[in-house]
């Protein structure tokens, strides 16, 4: 696995339309974090998105999330391009903020992490099996190639569907 960081402070307007259509038909699933005090501002958005879902996790750990007191309730979702103007009907912006950002966006190709963000504190990273990929991603950002430490590999999701 190879992994980059993004090195651009976001990604908005027609990029981000563009990088969400690209993961959606090149991804399996993807996921959203649900935060308590965000479930009235957002329930439109939840619940046009409930037709996708796959499973709702309850997990102390996601993607560079740890968390000792209460669980995060993460949406799993079917990738698939009608969920893009749900997603664009709410958000304009991967990090939550900037504008109008989604909150701790991940997608999957089948259970490997493609693509994991946290939004608030403005990290995202591409998860890749070959370098020649990358190029497909540098149309919506630029990216900087990382190493991780086995640490990092602690807070990277893992689940399995058919469990």
């Amino acid at each position: 696995m190879i992994i980059y960081s993004l090195v651009n402070d976001d990604i908005h307007g027609d990029s981000f339309k563009h990088f969400l259509e690209y993961c959606l038909k090149n991804s399996t699933y993807f996921s959203v974090t649900f935060h308590d005090y965000e479930i009235n501002k957002y329930s439109k958005f939840y619940k046009e998105l409930e037709k996708y879902l796959e499973k709702m996790i309850r997990t102390y750990t996601w993607y560079q999330y740890k968390t000792f007191e209460n669980p995060l309730n993460i949406g799993v979702y079917h990738s698939n391009l009608c969920a893009l103007d749900n997603i664009l009907n709410q958000f304009d912006t991967l990090f939550k903020n900037k504008d109008n950002g989604i909150e701790d966006l991940c997608f999957f190709c089948n259970e490997n992490l493609l693509f994991g963000s946290v939004t608030h504190i403005e990290m995202a990273q591409l998860f890749l099996k070959t370098e020649l990929e990358l190029s497909n991603f540098e149309k919506f950002a630029q990216w900087e190639k990382m190493i991780l430490t086995s640490r990092d590999y602690e807070y990277l999701p893992s689940f399995k569907f058919n469990n």
